[in-house]
């Protein structure tokens, strides 16, 4: 990881660290940058530094995450995580697509990526992605019609409209570093199993003891809850939560705010006892007591309120580590990659930052990671499917039998 004033300064920084790590050019880079930086910048560095070298890119908010950092660090800053390998057992391509009536164009660039790993006719079994905001569940139905559902996708939408990504075949003048910037892009990178991956994705947010039904629903638009108007039952958990005090009047912007710390949850999924929550922030509270979530939610579908998950409970996401990787004595343990919601991103600060970083070393004290602060996650919560959430942890970890 490294911090700099400009994007170009922070870049060389990270690029020094690589090179000082290991004396070989990496076969592939992650990264992560604080939206507020040049990503031209960026990918020039990185196509100087290392043309011979594959790399995917994504904006985040509120900084990167990085084991170099003393801390989730918020300033201008670029982490940078590099896989080291000869055998084909990753691919990257980026490119843009367009066409809402037909997938050919996001089919064509998950090929190129299966066709620069040399493996061509054979089915990768881990996907990070890094695709365009609204676009995220479509390029996931693609990946699955490819490749079959049980294929692990992990990735985090891009804090700003660009994606970066290039391959030392897709370099030309007319695209440096082959950067990508608009409204639709994909950015992704396929694993193959000679490369172990294991993936977590899991909501940060606990479940309270209340629980609902949404009685009237049209899409994302609740209308009622128990038979109440959606905002006014929303409203009456938080004050029974002691999150609100119980004479506090909420004007809709109040409950908007309060969605944040604490979203409207709904069971997406279980795994042997343990129910897993997707959590949906409101996006607009209307006149008639009705609340427009980010995320659809079926009719009858029992409801909750999440409890504020800004302190402990994204570290918890990560010792989730723990049990998905199998710390056993025959596993070697490298690194990770991370998606984290810009949401807990930004109510992390200071003193709170630091202690959860030290939670987080100490759970991946093994090996480096490198994260951003995204704008939608991309994981398989549970035993339920690839699919795209918010407010949630999603992780890719490497590892190797001894």
């Amino acid at each position: 990881m490294a911090r700099g004033d400009g994007s170009g300064s922070a870049a060389e920084e990270a690029v020094r660290k690589l090179r000082s790590a290991s004396g070989e050019n990496p076969g592939h880079i992650f990264v992560s940058y604080d939206s507020r930086l040049d990503p031209a910048e960026i990918s020039d560095c990185l196509s100087r530094s290392f043309p011979d070298t594959s790399f995917i890119a994504a904006s985040s908010y509120s900084g990167v995450l990085s084991d170099q950092s003393g801390s989730f660090d918020t300033d201008r800053s670029v982490a940078m995580l590099a896989l080291y390998d000869g055998e084909g057992s990753f691919g990257s391509a980026c490119g843009y697509f367009g066409d809402v009536s037909s997938d050919a164009e996001i089919e064509a660039i998950i090929e190129q990526a299966i066709t620069r790993a040399g493996r061509n006719g054979e089915a990768p079994d881990a996907v990070w992605i890094s695709a365009s905001a609204g676009d995220e569940n479509r390029v996931i139905g693609v990946i699955e019609s490819m490749m079959g559902q049980s294929v692990q996708i992990c990735g985090g939408t891009p804090g700003t409209l660009n994606g970066l990504g290039a391959d030392p075949e897709s370099r030309s003048a007319s695209a440096p570093g082959g950067m990508v910037c608009g409204t639709r892009f994909l950015a992704v990178t396929v694993f193959f199993p000679t490369c172990r991956i294991t993936t977590c994705c899991r909501s940060a947010f606990a479940p309270s003891n209340f629980v609902g039904r949404i009685t009237r629903n049209s899409g994302n638009v609740v209308y009622e809850i128990n038979y109440r108007p959606a905002a006014e039952q929303y409203a009456d958990w938080l004050r029974s939560l002691g999150y609100v005090g119980r004479q506090e009047r909420l004007s809709p912007a109040a409950l908007q705010r309060q969605s944040v710390l604490h979203p409207i949850g709904f069971m997406s999924g279980s795994f042997g006892a343990q129910a897993f929550y997707k959590a949906a922030i409101c996006d607009r509270v209307g006149t008639d007591g009705s609340m427009t979530l980010l995320a659809d939610i079926p009719s009858f579908e029992a409801v909750t309120v999440m409890s504020d998950a800004s302190k402990d409970a994204v570290a918890g996401c990560f010792s989730c580590d723990r049990s998905s990787m199998l710390y056993y004595r025959d596993v070697r343990y490298y690194g990770s990659m991370y998606a984290v919601c810009a949401s807990y991103g930004r109510n992390i600060t200071g003193a709170e930052a630091d202690r959860l970083a030290e939670s987080v070393r100490s759970i991946q004290s093994r090996g480096a990671y490198a994260g951003l602060f995204s704008d939608g996650e991309q994981g398989r919560v549970g035993d339920s499917r690839n699919q795209n959430g918010y407010l949630m942890v999603c992780g890719m970890h490497f590892y190797d039998a001894i």
